[in-house]
């Protein structure tokens, strides 16, 4: 529904002329898009042939010695570090698949998979506080 109404909206603006159709298409980053499209695709290959199962062992195996703190920690500490190399949205699909195998490894009630994937969205989106992710700083 977002993704319809910002279309939308853009298509509004070039009705309205508030900008003309090469504005709008000059304004599309194609490199972002194949990316973040391409990072679909990675994250469904990484679900069938089992790297995210395996990536989630890896992780839960190098926290669960601090408990299910330590084990959170390595995914926040996995998802920023790769946020700084590709885009936060892309890093976001990425991880999800390897968030909800650790959630179902730790097999605890308070954390299920919704609170793991919240951890993975802002983990995502750390990269603007590092001089790495973000040109101003």
């Amino acid at each position: 529904p977002l993704a319809a109404a910002v279309l939308a909206l853009d298509v509004l603006c070039c009705f309205a002329r508030v900008m003309d159709w090469r504005e709008a298409a000059n304004a599309v980053n194609g490199g972002v898009m194949i990316t973040i499209a391409a990072s679909f695709g990675i994250s469904a290959a990484m679900t069938k042939t089992g790297a995210a199962a395996a990536l989630a062992s890896s992780l839960v195996d190098a926290g669960i010695c601090f408990g299910p703190f330590g084990v959170l920690c390595m995914v926040y500490a996995g998802t920023a570090i790769l946020t700084n190399i590709i885009s936060n949205t892309a890093t976001c699909v990425l991880m999800v698949p390897v968030a909800i195998r650790v959630a179902r490894q730790l097999a605890q009630p308070e954390l299920d998979e919704r609170r793991v994937l919240l951890l993975v969205i802002f983990a995502s989106n750390a990269a603007f506080a590092t001089p790495l992710g973000s040109a101003c700083n």
